[in-house]
């Protein structure tokens, strides 16, 4: 599915219905997910809902909550791309609105929450403001992490990718993770993870290799700065 704006909103195999994987940046989202804490999992930017399959196809008992501003995209991932079954399951609950509006949380918290906001083919002008992490942050329930999706990463400091890892960065007093294998395999394509862990993760052979290159913040800085 691609926005108007030429974006790639999710990837999904009509004709392959148990294939859930892309080899693309989802994949890591869904496997992030696996050191989250018990409990629901929000997803800010449902898109065409490809992280939420690979994430209840992984992990079948996991309850998630889906934000998407686009009335169409929603409508589209409910009947074209396999979602109604999940919302008629109550494995998923699905919501038309702005998933930074401080409403897009739960009673006692969110166990992890998978950020993918963009705007044209760039993230949210608002995930470059290290206030915005820090609103994000507190729906969290103890223990609970962040998995964000911010981008192709540009050269220029003020570029949106770089400026969103920045302020993510600064929200979490630099206690952030991303993954290097996904950055130099996949056109600098940045996602991170809050917290510090070790990733000890039990995940499923066919997500084992989104398990590693996970470096913190200031070794991630290092390795993509250094001359190969």
């Amino acid at each position: 599915m691609l926005s108007t704006q030429g974006g790639l909103h999710s990837i999904f195999f009509p004709n392959e219905l148990s294939r859930v994987l892309t080899g693309e940046y989802w994949d890591w989202l869904a496997a992030a997910s696996a050191s989250f804490p018990e409990g629901p999992v929000g997803i800010y930017g449902l898109g065409g809902g490809t992280v939420v399959r690979a994430i209840h196809n992984y992990w079948p008992h996991r309850q998630m909550k889906a934000w998407e501003l686009d009335a169409i995209v929603l409508s589209i991932s409910k009947d074209f791309f396999g979602l109604q079954d999940l919302v008629d399951s109550g494995i998923l609950e699905l919501e038309i609105a702005d998933a930074l509006h401080p409403d897009a949380s739960a009673p006692d918290g969110f166990a992890g929450i998978i950020v993918d906001l963009f705007t044209s083919t760039s993230v949210l002008p608002a995930l470059c403001e290290e206030q915005t992490w820090r609103d994000i942050r507190s729906r969290l329930r103890p223990g609970g992490r962040i998995a964000a999706n911010l981008g192709d990463m540009g050269l220029a400091p003020t570029d949106p990718t770089t400026l969103s890892w920045k302020a993510m960065q600064a929200a979490f007093e630099g206690n952030v993770m991303a993954n290097e294998r996904l950055y130099m395999t996949r056109d600098e394509a940045l996602v991170a993870l809050s917290g510090t862990e070790p990733l000890g993760w039990e995940l499923p052979e066919a997500l084992g290799h989104c398990g590693q290159g996970w470096l913190l913040a200031a070794d991630f800085t290092n390795a993509i700065s250094s001359p190969p």
